[in-house]
C-alpha cells in the first residue's frame, strides 16, 4: 500500500478533465461551481490518499473523487467531513465478510462483493472503476454513497438520519423516509407479490440494497438525488424534497 502527498493545488487540466461529461454537476450555478473546486483543494489538502497494490496513481480519479466528495456539501462546508481522514483506492470489486442478525434473532454471516466502504475510524475505501463510472447519471455514485454515510454518521449515529439543519422538521424527515423505506423493502423483499407490485419493482430506480437497512436507504436516495434526481423526485418526492433541504441543492430543477 502506497501514500501519496498531493500537490496544493489542482492544475486546471485535472479539474477539468475530471468533471468533463459528468452530468451530476450540470446543476451548479457559477457561484457553486467555483466554491466545490475549492472546497475539493481543501478536501485533498486535508486526507491522505492511500493505493492498494495493483493500482497505479491516477491524478484525473483523485481529483474526481475530491469533486464528487465535495458535491453534496457545496453548500454545506467540509465540517461535515472532519471524521473522514483516508481514501483508499482499490483496483475493483473486494471480497468483505459480513454478519446480520434476522427479525428471528438469527445470525447470518457469509462473503460478499463491495465496490465501497466506510469506517468510522476515518477511512474510505473506493473501486477505481466505480469511482470512474460515477457522476454521468446512470444512478450509481460510490464517492456521493460513501460520503453519505459520513455524513449520516456525523451526529455519532449510523442511521439515515443525519442531524438536520435548523428549520428542518425532525419528525416530517422520519416519517417521509419510514414511509419510502417501508415501501422500498415491501417491494423488493416480500416474496410475496402480485404482478402490478412486480412491475412496480422493475420500475424502480433503487438499487435493492437500499432496503437493507435505513443508513444503506439514505446513502442509496443520496446518490440518485444526484444521479437521477428526475427519477427520485418522480418515484419519492417528499424524500426528493427533504433531501433538497438537507443538501440546499435543487438539481432536478435545471433537468426539466
Amino acid at each position: 500500500m502506497r501514500l501519496f502527498n498531493r500537490r496544493p493545488r489542482i492544475r486546471d487540466e485535472d479539474w477539468s478533465g475530471a468533471l468533463a461529461t459528468r452530468s451530476v454537476f450540470d446543476h451548479l450555478s457559477e457561484t457553486e461551481a467555483r466554491q466545490l473546486r475549492i472546497l475539493a483543494e481543501r478536501f485533498l489538502r486535508r486526507r491522505q490518499f492511500r493505493w492498494a497494490d495493483g493500482i497505479e496513481h491516477d491524478e484525473l480519479l483523485v481529483v474526481a473523487v475530491a469533486a464528487l466528495a465535495c458535491l453534496p456539501v457545496v453548500n454545506l462546508g467540509l465540517s461535515w467531513y472532519s471524521r473522514w481522514g483516508t481514501v483508499l483506492i482499490v483496483p475493483g470489486d473486494y471480497e468483505t465478510d459480513f454478519s446480520e442478525t434476522d427479525e428471528a434473532g438469527v445470525v447470518h454471516e457469509g462473503t460478499d462483493y463491495a465496490s465501497g466502504e466506510y469506517s468510522s475510524y476515518g477511512l474510505i475505501v473506493l473501486s477505481a472503476p466505480d469511482v470512474r463510472e460515477s457522476g454521468y447519471g446512470h444512478g450509481s455514485n460510490v464517492v456521493i454513497h460513501e460520503a453519505a454515510h459520513v455524513i449520516d454518521a456525523r451526529d455519532g449515529s449510523l442511521d439515515g438520519a443525519p442531524a438536520l439543519h435548523a428549520g428542518m422538521d425532525g419528525r416530517r424527515w422520519t416519517d417521509v423516509f419510514t414511509h419510502a423505506y417501508t415501501d422500498l423493502q415491501n417491494r423488493v423483499v416480500s416474496p410475496h407479490r402480485r404482478r402490478a407490485d412486480r412491475a412496480r419493482r422493475r420500475a424502480s430506480a433503487f438499487d435493492p440494497y437500499a432496503a437493507e437497512a435505513p443508513e444503506e436507504f439514505f446513502a442509496v436516495a443520496s446518490e440518485l438525488f444526484f444521479e437521477r434526481p428526475l427519477r427520485l423526485r418522480s418515484e419519492y418526492p417528499d424524500v426528493y424534497e427533504q433531501l433538497s433541504c438537507f443538501y440546499r441543492q435543487d438539481p432536478a430543477d435545471t433537468r426539466q
